[in-house]
Order: C-alpha cells, then sequence, then structure tokens
C-alpha cells in the first residue's frame, strides 16, 4: 500500500475518531448542564367538583384533603363516611375502600333503599340495590322505616 494513502486513511480516522469523542463529551456535557422544566401546579380546571387529594400513607392511615365539594366515600358495608370541602381525611389503609355507582344520588342519612315497583328493600351498599332505576329508588334511613312503608326484608343476603 501506498504510504501517502496510509498516512490519509490514519489521518481520517484520526480526525473521526477526535470528532466523535468530541461529540458525546459535548453532548454529555450539555445533557448534564440541562434542566428539565419545573413541574408546576396549576389552578383547579373544574371547580366545584369533588376532589380527593391523597398525601400518603402514614401510621397506617390514607390520608388526604377534599376539594371542590362535600363527597361521601364507601369504606366497609357500614362505613359510609362523609368529608366536608376543604377538609382533610384519614382512612384505615386495611379498609375496603369501594364506590357504589349511585353513591352520589344517595340521601346522606339513608341506610336503605327499595324499588317502587318491587317488594324488598336492600342495603345502600347491597350490589342488587345498584340494579333499581334511579326513578324507581325509595331510599330509607332505617330498616323499620323501610318495613312501615310495606317493603320487607330480603331472605338472602349477597
Amino acid at each position: 500500500m501506498n504510504k501517502d494513502l496510509l498516512n490519509t486513511l490514519l489521518a481520517s480516522l484520526l480526525i473521526l475518531a477526535i470528532g466523535l469523542l468530541s461529540g458525546y463529551s459535548l453532548g454529555y456535557y450539555r445533557g448534564a448542564q440541562s434542566r428539565f422544566p419545573e413541574i408546576q401546579t396549576v389552578a383547579d380546571i373544574n371547580p366545584g367538583v369533588a376532589t380527593l387529594k391523597l398525601d400518603g400513607v402514614a401510621n397506617g392511615k390514607l390520608k388526604g384533603q377534599v376539594e371542590g365539594r362535600e363527597i361521601r366515600v364507601v369504606v366497609a358495608p357500614q362505613d359510609i363516611r362523609t368529608f366536608a370541602a376543604g377538609s382533610s381525611f384519614e382512612i384505615p389503609v386495611n379498609a375496603t375502600i369501594s364506590s357504589a355507582p349511585v353513591a352520589s344520588e344517595i340521601p346522606a342519612d339513608a341506610q336503605f333503599v327499595a324499588s317502587k315497583r318491587g317488594k324488598l328493600y336492600y342495603s345502600v351498599l347491597d350490589p342488587r340495590a345498584n340494579e333499581i332505576a334511579s326513578q324507581n329508588r325509595v331510599y330509607f334511613k332505617s330498616a323499620e322505616e323501610a318495613e312501615k312503608a310495606g317493603f320487607r326484608k330480603p331472605s338472602s343476603q349477597p
């Protein structure tokens, strides 16, 4: 091979290696120096919508705040909690948290529901209560109140 050709190839490889090394170093330096945009909170885009802001878990309790408006949370079958807007809350982590699809329609003091077209009443947490059309629902504060209105307890539990 020609000596000049060999020198040209070595010079080209050296220039290429220096270019790659410089480009990598410059890119690494710029990446290390650049900052990501700071995450900012924005105003609530849906004021008036009940919002649970979770702060985390401490001492076995789920903690947070309620914003927007009052909210009801079904924690366990006989544990329906109401939290006022602007208040903080604590719910034991081991509690079963669920939300019935009709929870927003249930009056605050209601524990039982029946259908205007039926003969049975159910706990508002009973899955069968969710099958009652909203326009046919009748709510009661107690089982006694439901029975006085002519409804009876179902023979089987869900």
